[in-house]
């Protein structure tokens, strides 16, 4: 059916945008965005107070090892990112500050690794663990970012432990453990072998916020016999 009120908005310049932020935008989306020109794109943008930079993820390649990864960017870097996205300066933080190559000894101890740690891991704790953040990637991509070997995970497990239950439900992290329970055990219920409405289970708590790293402590259950569980 036809959205009659959005038409409206956009024909009468009345839309109020629709990007807000703190969003993440996916390849797809910076890729459209590169075919028209900023003044176009501009009211997609919810207003926000003149002098005020906020911030959006943006879901951008590295221009020199090809992979994709999530940076934080105000509205006017994103647009600079899709004029020159094979500026040296868009690439990944492993290529950046050279910690790409494993036969390289780092000093964890120069301002450089420290900045480029920090960067890492406020990305990490606001996407990964973001309620409701989308993060656009294969199961694959997703699992190299969660198990990057610089993440701090106690910070991770802390930042987890002290969430609400439901908002952890909601975030990419678990998106992705979830997804890799169900493709451990073949995308069937491990009960009654039912392959619809399947959830995924804690057996136990143990280890919850470190979940990534004891994927053995949970169980792919379809609704009804995940709702047998937590009746018991």
């Amino acid at each position: 059916m036809v959205d009659i009120e959005l038409f409206r908005q956009i024909l009468s310049n009345e839309n109020p945008g629709y990007i807000a932020p703190g969003d993440c935008l996916n390849k797809e989306i910076i890729e459209l965005f590169s075919l028209y020109s900023k003044d176009a794109v501009m009211p997609l943008f919810k207003p926000i107070p003149d002098g005020v930079r906020f911030t959006y993820f943006i879901e951008q390649k590295c221009p020199s090892c090809g992979e994709y990864f999530y940076a934080r960017k105000t509205k006017d870097a994103i647009f600079r990112y899709i004029k020159n996205p094979t500026a040296k300066k868009y690439q990944c933080p492993n290529c950046r500050y050279g910690i790409k190559d494993s036969e390289t000894k780092i000093d964890k101890s120069s301002e450089v690794y420290k900045h480029s740690h920090d960067m890492l891991m406020n990305l990490y704790l606001e996407c990964c663990l973001g309620p409701g953040y989308f993060i656009e990637s294969s199961l694959k991509g997703r699992l190299k970012v969660l198990l990057n070997p610089d993440v701090e995970y106690d910070r991770v497990k802390k930042r987890i432990l002290s969430m609400d239950y439901q908002d952890f439900l909601r975030t990419p992290y678990w998106a992705t453990v979830a997804e890799m329970v169900r493709k451990r055990d073949n995308y069937k219920c491990q009960e009654c072998g039912s392959m619809e409405n399947l959830n995924v289970h804690h057996k136990t708590y143990e280890n919850h916020g470190d979940e990534i790293h004891h994927i053995e402590d949970l169980i792919c259950l379809c609704q009804k016999c995940h709702e047998k569980h937590h009746a018991k």
